[in-house]
Order: structure tokens, then sequence, then C-alpha cells
């Protein structure tokens, strides 16, 4: 059986993102057939890359469906936390901005107890940190969406505790957020300052992969609202 192996490098960026490569696998038939017929290894990588790139284009609903088949087709040993801790942060990303508070909570849930693997030496690494981060802020901005059992949204609540999550989480996501939160209450003149402020962040510091989806809708949410 002839193989070839095409190797790759897989490295985590500064956003929350990931590169995936791809890998092939060629095997001969096990037929004596004049042409040969090929199979190849599971490609998490090509479905993570489409997922990233429909992502950035807005294309949320098609881009989770690519993010679940990387998933699904990546190896689960413990070299993979830290990618699988990636995808469920994008995935929660992307609940947030369909307003799906409940799917958007247990994505920042799953990414930070994958994240809660790692060893102490890989948690004092910046990736791990920003990660973390990211993980907190999702879970905490789902409380936006997600109803008590009377069907009523405890907005009040949600933008406490993002208040709190801001005392010590420098992202500026948060105040893209606390604009959201603040705009739910009629409080429009504090939601025209969050927003303000999240825009004016050095994009350096965003690192939610849908950041310029968020800067286009408070762009958008100011303009609207222009006296």
């Amino acid at each position: 059986m002839k193989r070839t192996t095409l190797l790759c490098s897989i490295s985590l960026v500064f956003v929350s993102g990931l590169v995936g490569c791809t890998g092939t696998i060629k095997v001969s038939s096990p037929e004596p057939d004049e042409s040969p017929i090929f199979t190849y290894a599971p490609d998490w990588g090509s479905h993570w890359n489409e997922a990233h790139r429909l992502h950035l284009a807005g294309e949320l609903h098609s881009a989770l469906f690519e993010y679940d088949k990387a998933l699904e087709l990546m190896p689960s040993d413990a070299s993979m936390m830290a990618f699988r801790a990636g995808i469920n942060i994008n995935k929660g990303e992307i609940y947030l901005l369909l307003f799906d508070g409940w799917d958007a909570y247990m994505c920042g849930g799953a990414a930070q107890y994958l994240l809660d693997q790692a060893t102490e030496n890989e948690k004092q690494g910046t990736a791990w940190n920003i990660m973390a981060d990211q993980a907190v802020i999702i879970a905490t901005a789902s409380t936006i969406y997600i109803p008590n059992n009377e069907g009523q949204y405890s907005y009040d609540e949600a933008k406490r505790l993002l208040q709190k999550l801001s005392e010590w989480n420098r992202m500026p996501e948060i105040h893209y957020f606390l604009g959201i939160v603040n705009d739910k209450l009629g409080m429009r003149e504090e939601a025209k300052s969050e927003f303000e402020t999240f825009l004016s962040a050095p994009d350096t510091l965003a690192t939610f992969t849908s950041g310029d989806i968020m800067r286009q809708r408070a762009q958008e949410w100011l303009e609207q609202r222009v006296e």
C-alpha cells in the first residue's frame, strides 16, 4: 500500500479563530484494477476554513454547519482541546448574533470546559487567556437572550452581569453587548455611549471573529438614531 502524507502546520491566532489544514492519504485499490481508487482521510481543516470564510462573510447559518462538520471530523485526543474550544467560541459568537441565548450559553460553557483541561503551563499562554475571556463574555452576554419561566427577559440582570465583567475583562466586545442591553432597556444615551466606546477601540483589541459584523451593527444602530 502506497501512502503519501501532506504535511501542514496548525497554529492558534490572536483572534478566537484557528488555522486549519488539510491532510490527505492516498490508498491504492485493493483490487488488481488498472485504474487506482483513492480514498481520503476525514478533512476537518477544510470544513473549518470554509466555516471561517462564511463567518467573516456574515453567512452565519452556513458557517455553523461547517463548524459542526469540523468538530465531527476532528480527532478527539487531548492535543485538539484548544482547537475544539476555539470552534465552540466561534459558534457561541454566531448564536449571539442570531439572538439564540441558550445555544450561545452552551457553547461558552463547552469552550470553558475544554480550556480547563489544559495544563498549568498552557494556561499561562496568551492564546489560552484570550479564549478564556471570550468564553466568559459569550456565556455572560447570552443572558440577554434567555427568557425566564414566564417568557420574560431579565435585561437588568444581564446588564449587571456585563458591568461586573467589564471591571476585570477589558475586551471591547463587552461594550457592544452593553449597548445591546441598554437599548433593550430603552436607555438610548447609555446604549449610544457603549456602542461608541466599542467602535472607538483599536481593531487589535477586538478578538471576536464576528468583530466586523458587530461593528457594522453598532454603526447602523447609531445612524438610525441620529436626531
